[in-house]
């Protein structure tokens, strides 16, 4: 019963078997399409982030070049026209025409010229979109005077009088001279006039023999690069930001003014970007500084990512340059989320799928598992019911064919059953008839072989009795010789057997009725073997062989024992042994166990 219900406990239902590889299939390829779907997403998402990071990059180099360039050919212009004389520099009033002409057309925002006797004249664009001119004369030196200009170009307003202006102490004006090429200003300074963060191009102007006789200075506002930088959408909360090749910061899209401005002092003071207030710029700065090294190692495009805030980031920097002096560095970053947003969106989506794909297949596999179970069952109730007896059941199947076809099959092999239980039937009663016959038969012939027995016995006994009774009679005479005396023991003993061979087919009548019993008595165990070992001598020394008889030392004078069932025994064990010995011996060896 054990082995039968651990075998029970091991099977597993048809409906679950049926179920469960459905459903692992189904939720198995969707949760695969899914994170294949997921993949190629990423994969869409790095390629994705690279082509908008070099997009933008191209765009931001391309759009500061273009910025740098303008206040260059502008600078470059007047500078031609000074040498070929076609432009008078000592003509200050139409410097200041010529000036605010390409203001007012929005070719430059700022036009200076300085020359080297100190005097100098500037045409500038004020933050609120008025003109302004400022006019420095040798004779009026350090002063400067600002006025404002119509929109003719006429001054009308005397703003101001600078004390201390000389034009030749201005760092544009040094680097000029000291490099005698069209320079950049190495770093952001303070506008003099609209107090704005400036770099300012400086463009020398010589005579023929060399002689330096005034340079030409045009200013980028670095507020024009943070407006573009702001108004570029980047993904949807990417920043990008300008940096020197000390890592100081020059623009940004999202701080205006990344600088320390003292208006008192007249002074500007760069900031750091590893220590701007921008976590994501002083972040991202220092990303690139522990990839790279130094800032002075980019030498071309390089990308990178890294870890924010539990976030990736993608970083693009490029390198900003031109052939008069500015070496900068873009840097566009971009976190993962924006381009993740649509992702995320679709891998809900694809959980959704996969749970609602699992629940559709565990409906369906339990409407498909009852709907094929259900007819198992009925053949299972059916096969129980002929178990039973129940031979006349039958079952009715018709929309799957398989199982209509086993049930056509069942309901033939119940009738085909019931068919062979009837003849069988029949057949049983039949054959208990004729055994109940042949046992009557049978009853009678052991009657009648039990009379012949004890009809026999009895013949028997009369004349064996005599032979005994007078064998007993001749041991007790005191005449008779010792060996004819021993002879007629044996004649006693072998009567003695003959009878008891008698009494043996009187048991065998008894068995065959279940009445034989056991009478133990005591016994004279040495005697008792003496007797069986006579006869068995005899029989040995008719066949022509030696029978051997080793009894042990101490074995028991007597024991309890049926005495006749006994002999019967050994003698029946120690005659088939003469019988089927040919030749030698036969030995008998009785020992204590």
């Amino acid at each position: 019963m054990k082995k039968s219900r651990i075998k029970v406990n091991k099977t597993l239902p048809l409906q679950l078997v049926l179920v469960v590889p459905f459903v692992l299939q189904i939720f198995g390829a969707v949760g695969l399409v899914g994170y294949l779907s997921f993949k190629n997403g990423q994969k869409a998402v790095n390629d994705v982030a690279i082509q908008l990071r070099q997009e933008m990059s191209d765009r931001i180099n391309l759009q500061v070049l273009n910025y740098l360039e303008k206040p260059y050919y502008v600078g470059q212009t007047i500078v031609a026209a000074a040498q070929e004389n076609q432009l008078a520099l000592t003509d200050v009033t139409k410097l200041e025409r010529t000036f605010w002409g390409l203001v007012s057309q929005d070719m430059v925002e700022y036009m200076q010229l300085a020359m080297a006797d100190g005097t100098s004249i500037v045409v500038e664009e004020s933050v609120n979109g008025d003109i302004i001119a400022g006019v420095g004369q040798k004779a009026d030196l350090p002063q400067r005077k600002i006025y404002q200009l119509n929109n003719q170009g006429q001054r009308t307003t005397l703003i101001e009088t600078q004390a201390k202006f000389d034009p030749r102490i201005r760092p544009w004006y040094k680097t000029a001279q000291e490099a005698g090429k069209p320079t950049w200003t190495s770093h952001p300074f303070l506008g003099k006039l609209n107090k704005t963060p400036t770099i300012a191009i400086s463009l020398p102007i010589y005579n023929s023999d060399g002689t330096l006789l005034a340079v030409a200075n045009s200013i980028l506002r670095i507020n024009k690069i943070h407006n573009f930088l702001s108004q570029l959408k980047v993904g949807k909360t990417g920043q990008t930001f300008i940096i020197d090749r000390s890592g100081n910061l020059i623009a940004s899209s999202t701080i205006k003014d990344p600088y320390i401005i003292n208006l008192e002092k007249q002074d500007l003071q760069q900031i750091p970007a590893v220590k701007s207030e921008s976590f994501i710029i002083s972040a991202t700065t220092q990303a690139i500084i522990d990839h790279f090294g130094t800032f002075q190692a980019i030498s071309q495009e390089r990308q990178l990512d890294f870890m924010l805030a539990n976030q990736r980031q993608f970083v693009q920097v490029s390198s900003i340059r031109d052939e008069r002096g500015i070496d900068w560095l873009s840097v566009i970053v971009v976190p993962e989320s924006d381009f993740m947003a649509q992702i995320n969106i679709n891998n809900q989506i694809t959980i959704l799928l996969c749970l609602g794909a699992l629940g559709l297949a565990i409906i369906l596999g339990i409407y498909t598992s009852q709907w094929i179970t259900r007819p198992i069952l009925k053949l299972q109730q059916a096969s129980e019911a002929i178990a039973t007896g129940d031979l006349d059941r039958t079952i009715e199947i018709n929309h799957i064919n398989e199982l209509a076809r086993l049930a056509r099959s069942f309901n033939q092999m119940a009738v085909q059953l019931k068919t062979l239980f009837t003849e069988l039937e029949d057949r049983v009663v039949e054959r208990t008839l004729e055994l109940q016959q042949a046992k009557e038969v049978a009853d009678n012939a052991n009657q009648a072989k039990s009379d012949f027995l004890a009809n026999m016995s009895h013949e028997l006994r009369t004349p064996l009795n005599g032979i005994l009774g007078y064998a007993q009679i001749l041991e007790r005479s005191k005449v008779l010789p010792d060996k004819e005396r021993h002879g007629v023991q044996i004649i006693h003993q072998c009567g003695s057997h003959l009878l008891t061979l008698i009494n043996d087919i009187l048991d065998l009548s008894q068995i065959e009725a279940r009445k034989l019993e056991l009478m133990p008595k005591a016994i004279h165990f040495p005697s008792f073997m003496q007797g069986v070992v006579e006869i068995c001598r005899i029989r040995a020394d008719q066949k022509g062989i030696d029978f051997v008889y080793y009894p042990e030392s101490n074995l028991p004078e007597g024991i309890e024992s049926d005495e006749k069932r006994l002999r019967q025994v050994l003698l029946n064990l120690l005659g088939n042994a003469i019988k089927f010995t040919d030749a030698r011996s036969v030995t008998l060896k009785v020992e204590v166990q």
